[in-house]
């Protein structure tokens, strides 16, 4: 069978601090019950700085002052949606440098929303297995002090059936 892709392209803000990187708890797509970065996609006729202004305060509450753009990438991988079997997502980061406003932990629902909340998360807590290929990207960023922008092929994405943002918040972080 040949491979159908869907094809995605989401703008995402690196926003961090001593108290770690700001993630959301996914609710919806492929990094479902992940942590992932705060962003998304463009709306009809918007840059994507208003795109990360945008997203990033939807899904967390912080407003982005200033930033940069640091590099593009893609990850593509299995994953079955609609009428596909793969997917090449498109990811667009800004480190976020100036911010305001406090992460909340709880975010009001609307259509498109797939951010259940929002929290500072240390950068030990961070792996393949509970965060999303941005935030694992996000990470190296941070860790690096530049941005790798090679492409990540994966044979599997493994989808957890339950949030592990759930073990986590259990425990005091």
């Amino acid at each position: 069978m040949l491979d159908k892709f869907n094809d995605t392209i989401g703008i995402y803000g690196v926003v961090h601090s001593d108290d770690g990187i700001l993630v959301i708890k996914k609710n919806a797509g492929p990094y479902i019950n992940r942590f992932d970065l705060p962003g998304g996609c463009q709306q009809s006729g918007e840059s994507m700085a208003d795109t990360l202004i945008r997203k990033v305060e939807d899904e967390t509450s912080i407003i982005a002052l200033e930033f940069e753009q640091i590099g593009a990438t893609n990850f593509i991988f299995p994953w079955d949606y609609k009428d596909t079997n793969m997917n090449n997502h498109l990811a667009i980061f800004y480190n976020v440098n100036e911010f305001k406003g406090e992460a909340q932990p709880f975010i009001i629902s609307f259509d498109e929303q797939d951010s259940s909340g929002a929290l500072w998360l240390p950068l030990e807590f961070i792996n393949p297995d509970n965060a999303s290929l941005p935030l694992l990207k996000a990470k190296d960023f941070i860790e690096n002090g530049k941005f790798n922008s090679k492409s990540w092929r994966l044979k599997q994405w493994d989808i957890p059936e339950s949030p592990v943002y759930k073990i986590l918040e259990t425990h005091a972080i």
